[in-house]
C-alpha cells in the first residue's frame, strides 16, 4: 500500500511541476494524478493507515485488533487528505472556491492531529507515527496553499503573457461581465499565436 501511495504522490508532485510551466497535457496529468491519489486516501485510508497489504485489504481478518475508534479515525483522516488534494489542485488549476476546500482540509488536519497526539500519549501505539508524518507533509501543502495568493500561479504559468493573465482576472472577478468575457478570448487567440510564432522560429 506504502509503495502505491509513493507511486501516486510522486506522479502528482512530477505533474504539479509540470503544470506551473505549462508543458502540453500537464493540466490533465495534474488532474488525473491528484485526482487519483484523492481517490486513493478516500477509498483505501483504512488499509494503508493500519498498514494492511493490498493484497490482504479484502480478506476480514486482516481487520481483527483494530478497534472502532481507529478505524474510524483512519477513516476520517483518509477523507481529510482527500478534502486537501482536492484544494490543491483547485489551486493550481485556478478553479474557484479552492480555499474553501484548503480550509476544510486544515481544520480536518487540526482535528486529527489533537485526536492522534491525545491517543499516543495515552497509548503510545506506533501506530500515530504513520499519521503523524502524514498529518506534517499535508500541513505543510495546506498551509502553503493557503499562504499563496489567489492568482500567483497564473501570473508565474503566464508572466510572458501580462495581457492575458489581466483579462483572465478580470473576466474571473466579473464572470456576468460580457465584455470581460470577450476581452478574454481575445487576449487567450493572441497568446496562442505568440505561441506558434516561438514553436516555428525554435524549429
Amino acid at each position: 500500500m506504502k509503495k502505491i501511495e509513493l507511486v501516486l504522490g510522486f506522479s502528482a508532485l512530477i505533474s504539479a511541476i509540470l503544470n506551473l510551466f505549462d508543458y502540453p497535457m500537464s493540466a490533465q496529468l495534474l488532474i488525473v494524478s491528484i485526482g487519483n491519489l484523492s481517490i486513493f486516501y478516500m477509498y483505501l485510508g483504512i488499509p494503508l493507515l493500519n498498514n494492511i497489504p493490498f493484497r490482504k485489504m479484502f480478506q476480514r481478518a486482516s481487520y481483527e485488533g483494530i478497534s472502532k475508534l481507529r478505524f474510524i479515525g483512519a477513516l476520517a483522516l483518509g477523507l481529510t487528505l482527500s478534502a486537501s488534494l482536492l484544494g490543491l489542485l483547485f489551486k493550481l488549476m485556478l478553479w474557484p472556491n479552492a480555499n474553501l476546500e484548503l480550509v476544510i482540509g486544515f481544520s480536518g488536519l487540526c482535528i486529527a492531529l489533537g485526536v492522534a497526539i491525545w491517543r499516543y500519549l495515552k497509548n503510545n501505539d506506533s501506530f500515530y507515527m504513520g499519521v503523524f508524518k502524514r498529518i506534517a507533509i499535508f500541513m505543510v501543502l495546506v498551509v502553503g496553499g493557503l499562504a499563496i495568493p489567489k492568482y500567483t500561479v497564473l501570473e508565474f504559468k503566464y508572466s510572458e503573457y501580462p495581457g492575458y493573465v489581466e483579462a483572465f482576472i478580470q473576466r474571473n472577478e466579473h464572470p456576468n461581465n460580457k465584455e470581460f468575457a470577450d476581452n478574454l478570448e481575445i487576449e487567450r487567440q493572441k497568446m496562442l499565436d505568440e505561441m506558434r510564432v516561438k514553436q516555428t522560429s525554435e524549429e
